[in-house]
C-alpha cells in the first residue's frame, strides 16, 4: 500500500502533469495507491483563483464513503488490520482548515466500525 497526502502534481488543471505522473510512476502500478488532493491538485492553472478537487477526482477512483462534500477526496479503507483514513482538508479559499465536519464524519465511521466488532483503535 502506498499513500500520498497531496501535491501529487503541481497544477491539477494541467492534464500533461497527470499523464507524466502516471507514466513515470510505473512502480506504483504493482500496489494499491491511496491518495488525497493537496492544494496543488486544486489549482486549475498557474493562477490559483480556481480552486476545486474536480481534476483530482477525474484521475482517482477512491471509495465514496466519506463526507458528502468531499466524496472521493476524503475516505477510509480497511487494509489488513489497519484502518486508513484519508482527509482532504483544503477549502475553497486555498487555506488548510480544521474541517470539523470532515473529521467528525470520519470519527463517526471509525466508531461504527468499532461497534461492529472491528479491532481498530
Amino acid at each position: 500500500l502506498i499513500t500520498t497526502a497531496g501535491d501529487n502534481v503541481d497544477r491539477g488543471g494541467y492534464e500533461y502533469e497527470w499523464k507524466a505522473l502516471f507514466n513515470k510512476m510505473t512502480s506504483f502500478q504493482n500496489y494499491l495507491w491511496s491518495a488525497i488532493p493537496g492544494n496543488h491538485e486544486y489549482y486549475h492553472d498557474n493562477q490559483p483563483g480556481y480552486i476545486s478537487p474536480e481534476y483530482f477526482n477525474q484521475f482517482f477512483n477512491n471509495p465514496l464513503n466519506g463526507p458528502e462534500s468531499k466524496l472521493n477526496s476524503s475516505y477510509y479503507i480497511k487494509y489488513g488490520n489497519a484502518l486508513i483514513i484519508m482527509l482532504d482538508v483544503i477549502k475553497k479559499d486555498n487555506n488548510v482548515e480544521s474541517n470539523d465536519k470532515t473529521i467528525d464524519k470520519m470519527r463517526e465511521i471509525s466508531d461504527k466500525l468499532k461497534e461492529a466488532g472491528s479491532s481498530f483503535p
